[in-house]
Protein backbone atom coordinates (compact mmCIF):
# COMPACT_ATOMS: atom_id res chain seq x y z
CA UNK A 1 0.00 0.00 0.00
CA UNK A 2 1.06 3.79 -0.65
CA UNK A 3 1.85 5.81 2.20
CA UNK A 4 3.69 8.26 0.52
CA UNK A 5 2.26 10.57 -2.89
CA UNK A 6 4.59 12.65 -5.05
CA UNK A 7 2.37 14.20 -7.82
CA UNK A 8 4.56 15.66 -10.96
CA UNK A 9 2.26 18.27 -12.96
CA UNK A 10 2.78 20.74 -16.00
CA UNK A 11 0.86 21.99 -18.82
CA UNK A 12 1.56 19.16 -20.79
CA UNK A 13 4.15 17.80 -23.61
CA UNK A 14 6.98 18.71 -20.22
CA UNK A 15 8.54 15.71 -19.73
CA UNK A 16 6.50 14.68 -16.55
CA UNK A 17 6.46 10.91 -18.02
CA UNK A 18 10.01 10.81 -18.46
CA UNK A 19 10.91 12.75 -15.37
CA UNK A 20 8.46 9.70 -13.65
CA UNK A 21 10.52 7.25 -15.12
CA UNK A 22 13.43 8.88 -14.11
CA UNK A 23 12.73 8.83 -10.21
CA UNK A 24 11.11 5.37 -10.41
CA UNK A 25 14.50 3.83 -11.72
CA UNK A 26 16.83 5.94 -8.92
CA UNK A 27 14.22 5.77 -5.61
CA UNK A 28 14.11 2.76 -3.69
CA UNK A 29 11.16 1.18 -2.74
CA UNK A 30 9.04 3.35 -5.23
CA UNK A 31 6.54 2.96 -8.42
CA UNK A 32 6.09 5.78 -10.74
CA UNK A 33 2.21 5.78 -13.03
CA UNK A 34 1.54 7.97 -15.51
CA UNK A 35 -2.04 9.13 -16.44
CA UNK A 36 -3.06 6.55 -14.52
CA UNK A 37 -6.83 7.39 -15.47
CA UNK A 38 -6.24 7.51 -18.97
CA UNK A 39 -6.82 4.19 -20.85
CA UNK A 40 -4.75 5.79 -23.97
CA UNK A 41 -2.05 6.02 -21.87
CA UNK A 42 -1.83 2.62 -20.36
CA UNK A 43 -2.43 1.17 -23.93
CA UNK A 44 -3.83 -2.02 -24.48
CA UNK A 45 -1.23 -3.57 -22.91
CA UNK A 46 -1.39 -2.06 -19.73
CA UNK A 47 -4.95 -1.76 -20.18
CA UNK A 48 -6.20 -4.71 -17.86
CA UNK A 49 -3.79 -3.80 -14.91
CA UNK A 50 -5.56 -0.14 -15.06
CA UNK A 51 -9.13 -1.90 -14.59
CA UNK A 52 -7.80 -3.55 -11.75
CA UNK A 53 -6.45 -0.36 -10.13
CA UNK A 54 -9.21 1.97 -10.73
CA UNK A 55 -11.97 -0.07 -11.55
CA UNK A 56 -13.87 0.07 -14.94
CA UNK A 57 -16.65 2.99 -13.56
CA UNK A 58 -13.70 5.59 -13.20
CA UNK A 59 -11.62 4.51 -15.74
CA UNK A 60 -14.31 3.83 -19.21
CA UNK A 61 -17.83 4.57 -17.60
CA UNK A 62 -17.22 7.84 -15.75
CA UNK A 63 -15.07 9.22 -18.34
CA UNK A 64 -17.36 8.06 -21.47
CA UNK A 65 -19.85 9.95 -19.36
CA UNK A 66 -17.36 13.38 -18.59
CA UNK A 67 -17.74 12.63 -14.61
CA UNK A 68 -14.45 11.07 -14.08
CA UNK A 69 -10.37 11.64 -14.44
CA UNK A 70 -8.82 14.20 -13.77
CA UNK A 71 -9.51 16.88 -16.82
CA UNK A 72 -13.28 16.13 -16.60
CA UNK A 73 -12.88 17.35 -13.10
CA UNK A 74 -10.50 20.40 -13.51
CA UNK A 75 -13.13 21.16 -16.32
CA UNK A 76 -15.45 21.15 -13.99
CA UNK A 77 -14.16 23.34 -11.19
CA UNK A 78 -13.95 26.15 -13.91
CA UNK A 79 -16.91 25.41 -15.37
CA UNK A 80 -19.68 23.96 -12.95
CA UNK A 81 -17.91 24.39 -9.56
CA UNK A 82 -19.50 21.59 -7.75
CA UNK A 83 -20.43 22.53 -4.43
CA UNK A 84 -16.73 22.41 -1.35
CA UNK A 85 -15.38 19.20 -0.88
CA UNK A 86 -16.95 17.73 -3.69
CA UNK A 87 -14.05 17.52 -5.63
CA UNK A 88 -11.51 16.70 -3.42
CA UNK A 89 -13.94 13.80 -2.41
CA UNK A 90 -14.05 12.76 -5.75
CA UNK A 91 -10.44 12.58 -6.38
CA UNK A 92 -9.30 10.50 -2.88
CA UNK A 93 -12.34 8.37 -3.83
CA UNK A 94 -10.80 7.63 -7.46
CA UNK A 95 -7.07 6.84 -6.01
CA UNK A 96 -8.20 5.03 -3.43
CA UNK A 97 -7.84 1.61 -5.20
CA UNK A 98 -4.82 2.81 -6.88
CA UNK A 99 -2.74 3.55 -4.03
CA UNK A 100 -4.31 0.34 -1.93
CA UNK A 101 -3.18 -1.87 -4.45
CA UNK A 102 0.06 -0.33 -4.97
CA UNK A 103 2.93 -2.52 -3.06
CA UNK A 104 5.98 0.29 -3.06
CA UNK A 105 4.98 2.37 0.10
CA UNK A 106 6.13 5.62 -2.49
CA UNK A 107 4.25 6.47 -5.71
CA UNK A 108 4.67 9.16 -7.70
CA UNK A 109 1.94 9.79 -10.37
CA UNK A 110 2.94 11.62 -13.05
CA UNK A 111 -0.05 13.31 -14.74
CA UNK A 112 -0.48 16.67 -16.76
CA UNK A 113 -4.17 17.06 -15.75
CA UNK A 114 -3.27 18.35 -12.25
CA UNK A 115 -2.40 21.52 -13.33
CA UNK A 116 -6.22 22.26 -13.08
CA UNK A 117 -7.02 21.12 -9.57
CA UNK A 118 -3.99 22.16 -7.64
CA UNK A 119 -5.53 23.45 -4.23
CA UNK A 120 -8.20 20.57 -4.44
CA UNK A 121 -4.74 17.72 -4.64
CA UNK A 122 -3.56 19.30 -2.54
CA UNK A 123 -6.93 19.66 0.16
CA UNK A 124 -7.28 15.24 -1.12
CA UNK A 125 -3.80 14.66 0.03
CA UNK A 126 -2.30 17.60 2.47
CA UNK A 127 1.55 15.78 2.75
CA UNK A 128 1.73 14.71 -0.62
CA UNK A 129 4.76 15.86 -2.39
CA UNK A 130 3.97 18.00 -5.76
CA UNK A 131 6.49 18.61 -8.71
CA UNK A 132 5.48 21.09 -11.13
CA UNK A 133 7.15 22.11 -14.26
CA UNK A 134 7.42 25.04 -16.30
CA UNK A 135 8.68 24.63 -19.92
CA UNK A 136 9.79 27.45 -22.86
CA UNK A 137 6.64 28.27 -24.79
CA UNK A 138 8.02 28.63 -27.52
CA UNK A 139 9.15 25.06 -27.52
CA UNK A 140 6.11 23.85 -26.06
CA UNK A 141 3.82 25.98 -28.75
CA UNK A 142 5.73 24.51 -31.28
CA UNK A 143 5.55 20.58 -30.67
CA UNK A 144 1.40 21.24 -29.58
CA UNK A 145 1.20 22.86 -32.93
CA UNK A 146 3.22 20.01 -34.80
CA UNK A 147 2.17 17.09 -33.21
CA UNK A 148 -2.15 18.17 -33.83
CA UNK A 149 -2.03 20.31 -37.32
CA UNK A 150 -2.97 16.06 -39.02
CA UNK A 151 -5.18 15.44 -36.36
CA UNK A 152 -3.46 12.01 -36.15
CA UNK A 153 -4.24 11.35 -32.44
CA UNK A 154 -7.97 12.21 -32.76
CA UNK A 155 -8.30 9.78 -35.03
CA UNK A 156 -6.09 6.67 -33.81
CA UNK A 157 -7.58 7.53 -29.99
CA UNK A 158 -11.09 8.60 -30.30
CA UNK A 159 -11.16 8.08 -26.81
CA UNK A 160 -13.79 11.13 -24.77
CA UNK A 161 -11.72 13.80 -23.20
CA UNK A 162 -12.70 17.14 -21.26
CA UNK A 163 -13.93 20.02 -23.69
CA UNK A 164 -11.11 22.62 -24.13
CA UNK A 165 -11.17 25.37 -21.68
CA UNK A 166 -12.40 29.05 -22.97
CA UNK A 167 -11.37 32.15 -21.60
CA UNK A 168 -14.65 32.65 -20.88
CA UNK A 169 -14.61 29.86 -18.38
CA UNK A 170 -12.02 31.86 -16.37
CA UNK A 171 -13.68 35.15 -16.76
CA UNK A 172 -10.49 35.86 -18.73
CA UNK A 173 -11.69 39.26 -20.35
CA UNK A 174 -8.39 39.90 -22.63
CA UNK A 175 -8.64 36.56 -23.51
CA UNK A 176 -12.08 36.39 -24.45
CA UNK A 177 -12.23 39.42 -26.31
CA UNK A 178 -8.86 37.95 -28.75
CA UNK A 179 -9.85 34.44 -29.06
CA UNK A 180 -12.39 34.93 -32.42
CA UNK A 181 -9.02 36.62 -33.66
CA UNK A 182 -6.85 33.93 -32.66
CA UNK A 183 -5.55 31.36 -35.05
CA UNK A 184 -4.38 27.59 -33.58
CA UNK A 185 -1.03 29.46 -32.97
CA UNK A 186 -2.53 32.09 -30.90
CA UNK A 187 -4.80 29.43 -28.84
CA UNK A 188 -1.65 27.56 -27.68
CA UNK A 189 -0.56 30.50 -26.44
CA UNK A 190 -3.33 31.69 -24.24
CA UNK A 191 -2.96 27.39 -22.99
CA UNK A 192 0.25 28.03 -22.00
CA UNK A 193 -0.75 31.50 -19.93
CA UNK A 194 -3.63 29.76 -18.70
CA UNK A 195 -2.19 26.74 -17.11
CA UNK A 196 0.91 28.49 -15.80
CA UNK A 197 -1.02 31.23 -14.31
CA UNK A 198 -2.48 28.36 -12.19
CA UNK A 199 1.25 26.75 -11.34
CA UNK A 200 3.36 29.00 -11.29
CA UNK A 201 1.58 31.39 -7.72
CA UNK A 202 0.33 27.41 -6.68
CA UNK A 203 4.30 26.38 -6.45
CA UNK A 204 5.71 29.90 -4.66
CA UNK A 205 2.47 29.41 -2.03
CA UNK A 206 2.74 25.91 -1.39
CA UNK A 207 5.43 24.42 1.25
CA UNK A 208 5.51 21.35 -0.70
CA UNK A 209 5.63 22.12 -3.71
CA UNK A 210 8.91 22.95 -5.97
CA UNK A 211 8.84 24.15 -9.26
CA UNK A 212 11.56 23.68 -11.98
CA UNK A 213 12.51 24.43 -15.32
CA UNK A 214 12.29 21.49 -17.81
CA UNK A 215 15.32 22.97 -19.84
CA UNK A 216 17.08 22.51 -16.26
CA UNK A 217 15.47 18.65 -15.38
CA UNK A 218 16.86 17.49 -18.96
CA UNK A 219 20.36 19.11 -18.81
CA UNK A 220 23.67 17.55 -18.40
CA UNK A 221 24.11 14.69 -15.42
CA UNK A 222 24.56 16.57 -12.62
CA UNK A 223 22.84 19.72 -12.56
CA UNK A 224 21.34 20.48 -9.34
CA UNK A 225 17.95 21.03 -9.93
CA UNK A 226 17.89 17.37 -10.46
CA UNK A 227 19.68 16.67 -7.34
CA UNK A 228 17.45 18.68 -5.85
CA UNK A 229 14.13 16.98 -6.74
CA UNK A 230 15.51 13.95 -6.11
CA UNK A 231 16.26 14.72 -2.46
CA UNK A 232 12.41 16.31 -2.59
CA UNK A 233 10.24 13.94 -2.97
CA UNK A 234 12.24 11.58 -1.25
CA UNK A 235 11.65 12.84 1.95
CA UNK A 236 8.45 12.42 4.43
CA UNK A 237 7.50 12.72 7.33
CA UNK A 238 8.42 9.10 8.74
CA UNK A 239 10.84 7.99 5.91
CA UNK A 240 13.92 9.45 3.86
CA UNK A 241 13.95 7.19 0.85
CA UNK A 242 16.99 5.50 -0.03
CA UNK A 243 18.05 6.57 -3.99
CA UNK A 244 20.67 6.23 -6.55
CA UNK A 245 21.10 9.95 -8.54
CA UNK A 246 22.62 8.60 -11.54
CA UNK A 247 19.54 6.37 -12.19
CA UNK A 248 17.66 9.40 -11.87
CA UNK A 249 18.80 11.41 -15.59
CA UNK A 250 16.01 11.42 -17.65
CA UNK A 251 16.47 11.28 -21.66
CA UNK A 252 14.64 12.04 -24.42
CA UNK A 253 13.65 15.52 -23.81
CA UNK A 254 13.95 17.36 -26.83
CA UNK A 255 11.91 18.47 -29.34
CA UNK A 256 10.60 15.41 -31.03
CA UNK A 257 13.08 15.70 -34.73
CA UNK A 258 10.91 16.49 -38.15
CA UNK A 259 8.68 18.82 -36.77
CA UNK A 260 7.26 20.49 -39.37
CA UNK A 261 6.62 23.81 -37.53
CA UNK A 262 10.24 25.61 -37.85
CA UNK A 263 11.83 26.82 -34.31
CA UNK A 264 11.37 30.51 -33.43
CA UNK A 265 14.36 32.08 -35.03
CA UNK A 266 12.70 30.83 -38.35
CA UNK A 267 8.71 32.57 -36.94
CA UNK A 268 7.55 35.87 -38.69
CA UNK A 269 7.57 38.77 -36.62
CA UNK A 270 3.98 39.00 -35.90
CA UNK A 271 4.04 35.40 -34.46
CA UNK A 272 6.90 36.12 -31.85
CA UNK A 273 4.78 39.30 -30.82
CA UNK A 274 2.08 37.26 -30.02
CA UNK A 275 3.53 34.65 -27.57
CA UNK A 276 5.44 37.23 -26.19
CA UNK A 277 2.30 39.29 -25.67
CA UNK A 278 0.34 36.30 -24.24
CA UNK A 279 2.86 34.69 -22.61
CA UNK A 280 5.77 37.01 -21.78
CA UNK A 281 5.54 37.79 -17.87
CA UNK A 282 5.76 34.50 -16.88
CA UNK A 283 7.93 33.16 -19.42
CA UNK A 284 10.20 35.95 -18.77
CA UNK A 285 10.16 35.61 -15.05
CA UNK A 286 11.65 31.93 -15.59
CA UNK A 287 14.43 33.59 -18.32
CA UNK A 288 12.54 32.37 -21.27
CA UNK A 289 12.96 34.91 -24.23
CA UNK A 290 16.08 37.29 -22.72
CA UNK A 291 18.05 36.17 -26.24
CA UNK A 292 18.66 39.88 -28.34
CA UNK A 293 17.15 37.86 -31.57
CA UNK A 294 14.29 37.60 -29.87
CA UNK A 295 13.79 40.65 -28.35
CA UNK A 296 14.32 42.22 -31.84
CA UNK A 297 11.72 39.84 -33.26
CA UNK A 298 9.31 40.76 -30.41
CA UNK A 299 9.97 45.01 -31.26
CA UNK A 300 9.65 44.56 -34.83
CA UNK A 301 6.28 42.78 -34.67
CA UNK A 302 4.85 45.09 -32.41
CA UNK A 303 5.73 48.01 -34.67
CA UNK A 304 5.49 48.47 -38.01
CA UNK A 305 3.97 45.96 -40.81
CA UNK A 306 2.59 43.86 -37.49
CA UNK A 307 -0.94 45.18 -36.34
CA UNK A 308 -0.90 42.74 -33.21
CA UNK A 309 -3.08 39.51 -32.31
CA UNK A 310 -6.29 41.02 -34.17
CA UNK A 311 -4.81 40.20 -37.84
CA UNK A 312 -3.88 36.18 -36.81
CA UNK A 313 -6.63 35.00 -38.59
CA UNK A 314 -5.79 36.91 -41.69
CA UNK A 315 -1.80 36.90 -41.73
CA UNK A 316 -1.21 32.95 -42.58
CA UNK A 317 2.49 34.17 -41.32
CA UNK A 318 1.50 34.59 -37.62
CA UNK A 319 1.25 30.73 -37.26
CA UNK A 320 4.76 29.67 -37.77
CA UNK A 321 4.79 27.31 -40.67
CA UNK A 322 6.74 25.44 -43.10
CA UNK A 323 3.73 24.37 -45.38
CA UNK A 324 0.80 25.95 -46.66
CA UNK A 325 -1.76 26.56 -43.82
CA UNK A 326 -4.29 23.79 -42.91
CA UNK A 327 -7.11 23.34 -41.47
CA UNK A 328 -5.76 22.64 -37.60
CA UNK A 329 -7.80 20.37 -35.11
CA UNK A 330 -7.14 23.04 -32.00
CA UNK A 331 -9.50 25.47 -33.80
CA UNK A 332 -12.04 23.81 -32.48
CA UNK A 333 -13.49 24.02 -29.10
CA UNK A 334 -13.24 20.35 -28.39
CA UNK A 335 -9.27 20.45 -28.36
CA UNK A 336 -7.63 20.38 -25.10
CA UNK A 337 -4.36 20.69 -25.48
CA UNK A 338 -3.25 19.24 -22.18
CA UNK A 339 -5.15 16.26 -22.92
CA UNK A 340 -2.51 15.52 -25.57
Amino acid sequence: MATDLAFIVSAGRSGTRLVGEGLNAAIADCRAVHEPDSARAAGLGGLPARLRELGLRHLVLGRALGRSSVGHLARRRFVRPPPDGEIEAAIRAQRSTLHDRVREPLLIESNDAWHGLLPQLRAAFPRARIVAVIRDPRAWVRELLDRNRSGELARRFPWPGPRRIHPRDVADAEGTLLWPTLDAFGRLCWDWRFAHRLIVPFAWGDPLTRLYRYEDLFAAAGDESLQDLLAFVTQHDERQYAYEAEGAAPTGGESEPGLRTPPWPEWSDAGAALLDRLCGPLMHQYGYGKETAWREKVAAGRSGNAKGPQSARADASTAPRRTAPSNDPRETEGADPADS
